[in-house]
């Protein structure tokens, strides 16, 4: 993919300005210093000294905050430039920055293994360069950009193996997609999700032809990544922790709503019949999920108001005003190419809000960052 020197120089001068606007001032901007940051920097300065976590558990997977039970992953990784810059919060934030730095580079790759065009990527890795949406989460000690990175590699070499039929490339993506599990929990949904889905386009509904061996290992390496997802979420304690604090199905407005539309409706003779077929709990999570999923495609998270309230900026979203007419353009020519492939940004962008749109809160950026890969690929290809 990098035998151009003339492309390696141009991705090496955007990744040096990656990085440069993730990490100038990092220790000082964003100001102040969040719970969630100062938690993951004591933690991993703790299991630096000890191998323990700050609840005395050894060599953890999970962290437990008040039984948010959040994978351990970047408190392991912040353990190295704590060890070199000291207990503060330059050290604390710079996996996040390093990784958000390296997330540019995999979005190259990424764009040019399914379009095969240096152009497109080039363009893709300079949007997420200059993101608004992704300088912020690589600023601010995220976990998300770390998974991101996983995932976006993973499935860049994915693509690449479909273009090639290099079994190594795929068993070495699947290899990067399974690691991102431990840094955040949106990827194992997203990951086997979005896997699941490109089986059935690329095999039932595209029929590309591939090998029949390269099939088999496709569909196994999905199985992994399934079995695996598995075990980390319901074999390990504290995998489902995050999950009931957040999710929708369990929250009380969302039965409130129910049992206020069941007490309007009435309660006596055929009408209790009629009310349970409008107004049950599988309508009512429906449309609470379709709300919540709707929402992270609205002009008001995209382009208005889409940064979280530590970080906000007035009258600022997650994306640029001036890159709308650009991903439409993208959206078009996208939907329309007969080149199967092309297709995947599209497919990417749909599956990317599913996990977010499980949560309550909504407009939240770090569990809907990876459908944001691919709102600037499309871009990208649009301009």
């Amino acid at each position: 993919m990098l035998k151009d020197k003339k492309v390696l120089f141009i991705l090496g001068v955007i990744f040096i300005f990656a990085l440069f606007l993730r990490i100038w001032q990092l220790g000082s901007f964003p100001v102040g210093f969040h719970l969630d940051e100062a938690s993951k920097g004591y933690t991993a300065y703790s299991l630096l000294q000890t191998g323990k976590d700050d609840n005395n558990n050894p060599f953890p997977l999970y962290i437990d905050i008040f039984g948010d039970n959040s994978p351990a992953g970047y408190h392991y990784i912040a353990v190295i430039p704590i060890a070199i810059f000291g207990l503060t919060e330059f050290a604390t934030r710079f996996p996040g920055a390093f990784f958000g730095a390296l997330s540019i580079v995999a979005c190259y790759f990424l764009a040019y293994a399914i379009f095969k065009d240096k152009k497109v990527g080039l363009l893709s890795a300079l949007l997420l360069t200059i993101s608004p949406w992704h300088i912020n989460l690589s600023r601010a000690s995220s976990e998300a950009i770390i998974a991101l990175f996983f995932i976006v590699l993973g499935f860049s070499l994915t693509f690449w193996s479909l273009r090639t039929q290099a079994i190594k490339h795929l068993i070495f993506g699947t290899i990067l997609l399974s690691i991102s599990f431990f840094f955040y929990q949106t990827p194992r949904i997203f990951v086997p999700l979005f896997l699941f889905i490109l089986c059935v386009f690329l095999f039932k509904i595209w029929k590309i032809q591939v090998s029949s061996r390269y099939k088999k290992i496709f569909i196994f390496s999905l199985l992994l990544v399934l079995i695996f997802d598995f075990v980390l979420v319901f074999m390990v304690p504290g995998g489902t922790g995050r999950f009931f604090q957040v999710n929708i199905f369990g929250y009380p407005e969302t039965k409130l709503v129910m049992e206020e539309q069941i007490r309007e409706d009435g309660i006596s003779g055929s009408e209790i019949l009629v009310t349970r077929f409008f107004h049950n709990k599988v309508v009512d999570f429906f449309l609470a999920y379709g709300s919540n999923y709707l929402e992270y495609f609205s002009w008001n998270f995209l382009f208005m108001n889409g940064l979280p309230s530590w970080y906000f900026v007035p009258r600022m979203g997650i994306a640029y005003l001036i890159e709308l007419p650009f991903f439409l353009l993208g959206l078009f020519l996208l939907s329309f190419h007969k080149n199967w492939i092309y297709k995947a940004p599209l497919l990417w962008l749909i599956v990317g809000p599913t996990t977010a749109a499980i949560a309550v809160d909504i407009n939240n950026m770090q569990r809907s960052l990876v459908m944001f890969v691919a709102l600037e690929i499309i871009t990208a290809y649009g301009l």
